[in-house]
Order: C-alpha cells, then structure tokens, then sequence
C-alpha cells in the first residue's frame, strides 16, 4: 500500500509479536496458521511465527472458508495468526491470536535467540491431491535456504526490488518475499490476494522493480498488454507452464539485456529445481528448455527400473539435494511413493519423483515432455483432477464425474439423478440437472483455480471395453449458456459487448450472466477491467468482477464510482501547424517511394470480409464515417512544396 517498513523497524515488531505469541505456547514444533490479506501486518506476522522456532501455514482469504478450516485441520495447527473479521471464518480448537498494539509494545524488541536447526519445519504448502484431499507438503528451513542463497540464477544484493504478488499459497511466493529480504533487497507486497496485471505494472513503475516472477501466463500477457511492466526490471522469470517462445522473443526485442529465465519446480523441491537464461536471438527459439539443476540439486532422468536414460532418451524425472521436503504430512503412504531412496547419493538420500517426463539434450539441457499421470497445470496452479472430481460428488445429485481439459480450461462431465422424490435413478440429464447450480456448490468448496469452467450433464460416462472411463470418447464440452435478458441502458450494452470480447462468446451476453460461469478466469477478469478502463475511464480490479460477475452488477458498480461516462471521449483539438505540417520520417519514405513508383501497390493493403446476412447500408457508411471523422490519418494527404513533402488533414 502506501508505507514503507525498514528491516529494524520490521524486525524489532516481529520480535515483540514473537514474545506474545511465546507466552502464549507457541514454540518450536508447533504448525500456525498466518491469515492477513497482504502487507505489512501479514509480513511481521510471518516472520514472528518463525522466531518463535515455529513452522507457518500461509492461508488465503481468497479461499472459500470451508477450504481454510479444512487446511487449518489438515495441517494441525496449534495456533491462528489473523484479526478479528478474518478469525470468524477458521473457527476451531486452536488458540487465536489477533493483533492488540497495546500489549504488544511492552514487549523487547530484541532478538529471541532461541536454538533452531536447518531440518526443523519451516512452512506447510498445500498441493492438489489426487484422492480429492490436498496434499501438505512440510518444507524445512535448510529447503528454502539452500534455494536461495549461493545459487547464481538469483539475483542478490540491497539494490535488487522484487515484487511479491504471487498468492501466497503458491510456493513462488517464497521467493518473491525471502528472495529480497535474504539479501538485503526491497519487497514490494501487491495489495489483494491474486496478481493484477494492471497493479503490477504500476507498482513495478513505480517501485522501479528489478525482478519479477510471473507465471507464464500471466508473463505472456503483461508482455502483450502491458510492456512498460518490464521498464526497470532487469530479471524476469517465466514459470508454472510452458515458456512461450514467441512472447519470450517480443520481449527480448522490446527490452534489450533483459534477463529472461525459464523456471522448473514442484512444491515438493521448494520453488525450482532447474532453470534456464534464455539466449536472445534473432529468432524465436523452437522450444525452450526447462534447464540445469541447481546447486545442491542433483537432477535425474530415469527409465521403469530407476537406471539413467541416456541424452535424447524420455524418462521420468526425479530430483535429489538439499530441496526436498520432508514429505506429506501426516501421509506416510504418499510420502513414501513419491520420496523414495536414492542409489545415486549418500546412504539415506532420497529423490523426489515427480511424474514429470523429461530428456537431457546433448548440452545437458533438459527439456520437458509432459506428464506421466493425469495431473495437469492450469495458469502456473498444479492440479489433480481428482480434488474437483471429489467435489463434485459431493453434491447430492451427482453420481458419477469427470474432469479434464479444454482449451487449458477444466472441463466436468457428471452424471445426475432425475431428482424425484424418491431419489430417482442414475442416467437422467433432464432439465432439473443445473450446470451453474452444480457449479455454484463446487466453488464453495474449492479455490478458483480449481473450479471447472465448462460444465456438462451426460446420461452416461462412456467406457473403454475393461471397464475404464474413456476420456476420449466424451464429447466437446457443453458451453455455458447464458439467460440472455438484454441490456437496459447503453452501460450495460457496452459491458455485455465487451464480456463478449474477452470471453470469445459465441452468443449474446444476458445482464445476468457470470462472467466465471461464462468461461472466465482471474487473467481474463484483468482483460476484462483493461477493456472496461479503456471504454469508461474507470479502473476496477480482479476483486470487483468476482465480487460483482454480472452485467447488471459490474454497470451499477460503475455507477456508485463516479457514474459510467460515454464509451467514446469527446475530441479534443491538439496544436495546429497551420494548413499545412511537415511529413514525419515514415510519411517522407512512403511519399519518396510513391513519387519513385507512381503505379506500385506494394503500399496498398486489401482486405476481404465476408458478412452473414444483408448488411445496415446505412449504419456502416455512419460507422465508417465517424470512424474517419475520428482518425485524422485516414483524411490526410501529401502536398510537394519546394520539393519537399508537406501533410494536410
């Protein structure tokens, strides 16, 4: 927000926080629960669990609360970290503790001093479980350590400012905030719990951001919407999917000697396990590789039986080294499917599977090759189709359910009962069976990364002849449809048309449709807020369209903040140059070529456009009018004075 918090300052109210929160029996051993929406008080509080020799379980407020309980019980907490409205949602048998200035400034501000080794816990990360359960990762200090100091991929020093907007259950997030304060460096905490591509352009402007962690997804679309993101930033990652070669290559050209890195790591090895700096080119790279371990962090390529593959050859990939957690907490049968011993290091290591496939190239490169399960990655967020499977059998109605992709989208297939009152059978998608209803209950239950766009009702899952579901055999998902009541004003008109065009609809919007239940995400929402900026000079946020996801309720939101203006600004004359104006350096050489070619249309640019139906005469010769009326460029023509070219509108 707007203050700034020296490191003495930070430390010595940590310090004092970490006294309460000791008297109060939180010790070394313990698990606590740290809920605040971003900034300073989230920080100290953070950072005062730790002194107290306790591990922290970072909880988002963005979660529905049964996900916070279910989490704060999962991972046994023994005390809550938050303020007063936050602890209503986690009620539970732990201690709560809420801020109270007063009793905390009798407390020294001095270190506590108290013994902590390199192996005790330090943070619980919560995964996406197969089984429909999350899975808790237990990271120790040695794991986040080891990842961020000696490694030469990351930037380090007092000078370096790095922007944390990540959530903060995703382990990105440690980097962004330990990352800095390990070194010396600035941290720069985006108000709001998901990251706002508007706000962090800004924010990285303003704060002159040297370093910025972006899914590549959202990497792709700061660097196609917002460029001047990356002014100062002299580091920037790409992680959580695929690097995007093309947007890569864009942003090399627009940002000369930026440092571009492509970044490869489950939770279960805290941040990264590979990296890899992307050489600029004068082309865009064919693929990009996810790159070479770090130090400490041997990393293997395996075949059935656990012996190497050689370069070039497909195998699962596995990484040891000073990462690895210590496992799944309270899931000793996980933990030990997935963390199994390691032939190749000291007796007692371990390597972390991780159902990734991969090959070294003949540079030791490595290169992914997708997974060897069903688990997938949706905007940088892990995800085990079986957790949103799981929820969806939750609802009363449901029977049977299916999640898979769609145009890296979740799409659900389920199948209901008919809703008599005698329970009915299985088999039925009669008209009772509610996609957006079945929706609702899914996202009450999960975050919204895990909730499925698409949405589809089937009499019958089809199946493979030995009983299996055959995923390849469900049909194209069912798009949302929306109720189609039509805009009342000219607002809700210009928003339904723009929900049109974020969303690439294929069908009018209705002033009640969901712009979530629609197709939307959080990235497409930040779209959504650039276009409504753009239309009615009004910045909302990503927390606006999910607090108000509607047509109808986005216009009266506009209208509480100062009323919608018209969607076109009035012109406003700019400084004349007489009846004539010199030709810019771009007009001279079109103006030189043509008087050298007099009949080239080397210069000319056709288009064809193919209409549906019998088009408005009038309405298009209007629409073009204004638009020339509008555009000076389309009314300017090339007079020789002297010789030399001069332009008049």
């Amino acid at each position: 927000e707007a203050g700034e918090v020296t490191y003495a300052e930070l430390n010595a109210a940590a310090n004092r926080w970490a006294r309460h929160l000791r008297s109060r029996g939180l010790g070394r051993g313990d698990m606590a629960g740290v809920l605040f929406e971003r900034g300073t008080r989230f920080a100290t509080a953070l950072l005062a669990v730790l002194k107290t020799g306790a591990a922290h379980v970072l909880l988002d407020p963005d979660f529905p609360d049964d996900r916070l309980r279910s989490a704060a019980t999962d991972a046994g907490i023994s005390h809550l970290v938050t303020r007063p409205v936050l602890a209503e949602r986690v009620e539970g048998p732990w201690a709560t503790h809420t801020e109270a200035p007063g009793e905390l400034l009798t407390r020294h501000p001095g270190n506590l001093g108290l013994p902590l080794g390199p192996d005790d816990p330090a943070c619980l990360m919560f995964t996406s479980g197969s089984t429909g359960r999350p899975k808790a990762i237990l990271s120790s200090h040695r794991n986040l350590v080891s990842t961020l100091i000696g490694q030469p991929y990351l930037p380090a020093g007092p000078d370096q400012v790095y922007l944390q907007c990540s959530p903060v259950s995703w382990d990105a997030f440690s980097l962004e905030f330990w990352g800095a304060l390990l070194h010396g460096g600035t941290a720069v905490l985006q108000p709001g719990q998901k990251p706002e591509p508007a706000l962090v352009t800004e924010l990285a402007r303003r704060h002159r951001v040297t370093t910025l962690l972006l899914s590549a997804t959202l990497f792709n679309y700061l660097t196609d919407e917002h460029p001047e993101a990356f002014d100062t930033v002299t580091t920037a990652f790409t992680v959580g999917e695929a690097a995007s070669p093309a947007h890569v290559h864009k942003l090399q050209r627009l940002r000369p000697g930026i440092a571009v890195l492509n970044g490869y790591g489950p939770a279960e090895v805290m941040i990264y396990a590979t990296t890899h700096t992307i050489e600029a080119g004068d082309e865009p790279h064919a693929v990009i590789p996810i790159g070479t371990p770090l130090v400490n962090k041997p990393a293997y390529v395996l075949d059935a039986r656990l012996h190497l593959c050689p370069p070039g050859v497909t195998g699962e990939l596995y990484v040891a080294g000073e990462g690895l957690a210590h496992g799944y907490l309270g899931r000793p049968d996980l933990t030990a499917t997935r963390f199994v011993p390691d032939p190749f290091g000291p007796a007692g290591g371990r390597l972390y599977r991780t159902g990734d496939l991969a090959r070294f190239d003949r540079d030791g490169r490595l290169l992914y090759e997708g997974r060897a399960d069903d688990q997938i990655k949706i905007r940088g967020f892990r995800i085990e189709p079986g957790e949103t499977e799981a929820a969806l059998l939750t609802h009363p109605r449901v029977t049977q359910a299916v999640v898979t992709v769609h145009e890296k989208r979740l799409a659900a297939y389920v199948v209901v009962t008919d809703g008599g009152a005698d329970g009915g059978a299985e088999g039925s998608a009669d008209a009772e069976a509610d996609p957006d209803e079945i929706r609702r209950h899914v996202a009450d239950l999960l975050p919204e990364h895990l909730v499925p766009t698409y949405l589809t009702v089937l009499d019958r899952l089809p199946v493979t002849p030995n009983g299996k579901i055959d995923k390849r055999a469900l049909p194209a998902p069912t798009a949302p449809v929306g109720t189609h009541r039509a805009p009342r004003d000219e607002t809700e008109e210009i928003l339904a048309a723009l929900f049109g065009r974020t969303l690439d609809t294929a069908g009018p919007v209705g002033v009640d449709d969901s712009f979530f239940a629609l197709g939307g995400h959080s990235l497409l929402a930040a779209r959504l807020t650039n276009h409504i900026a753009d239309a009615f000079g009004i910045r909302l946020t990503i927390r606006d369209v999910f607090g108000r996801p509607t047509v109808a309720g986005l216009a009266e939101l506009l209208a509480e903040q100062g009323g919608a203006r018209s969607a076109v600004p009035p012109l406003v004359a700019g400084e004349g140059a007489g009846d004539t104006a010199p030709a810019s350096f771009a007009q001279r050489r079109l103006w030189l070529l043509a008087e050298l070619e007099r009949d080239s249309a080397a210069y000319n640019v056709p288009m064809a456009i193919r209409l549906e139906g019998a088009p408005d005469r009038a309405a298009l010769e209007s629409a073009l009018s204004d638009v020339v009326e509008r555009h000076a460029p389309l009314r300017t023509v090339f007079e020789s004075v002297d010789g030399e070219p001069r332009q008049r509108i």
